[in-house]
């Protein structure tokens, strides 16, 4: 049998059993399970603090034929600083897919 693997848990010190690993194929996995454009997006911001590992942004968008469809739930506005930095992230990564 493999030995588990295992990672930080802030509750406690014994850490936790790493149960699925996503991989860089996360994007496939969602497009599978929802009907969804995905799009996969790494970075790093100092001024931020955002830094190392695990900062992907991934953003899933229903299709131009799906805009119509209402039932979607349709985003809140921005509350907090990092939410409007985050919303002109994604404004910014959308306009280079163009």
């Amino acid at each position: 049998m493999k030995e588990p693997e295992i990672h930080g848990n802030p509750v406690s010190n014994e850490g936790s059993i790493v149960t699925v690993d996503y991989g860089y194929d996360l994007h496939l996995a969602i497009a599978e399970w929802a009907p969804f454009d995905v799009r996969v997006y790494r970075f790093a911001d100092r001024t931020h603090g955002i830094l190392g590992e695990y900062t992907d942004l991934i953003v899933c968008t229903k299709p131009a034929s799906a805009k119509a469809d209402r039932t979607a739930i349709q985003p809140t506005r921005p509350e907090t600083r990092f939410d409007r930095w985050l919303a002109r992230f994604a404004k910014r990564a959308r306009s280079l897919d163009r």
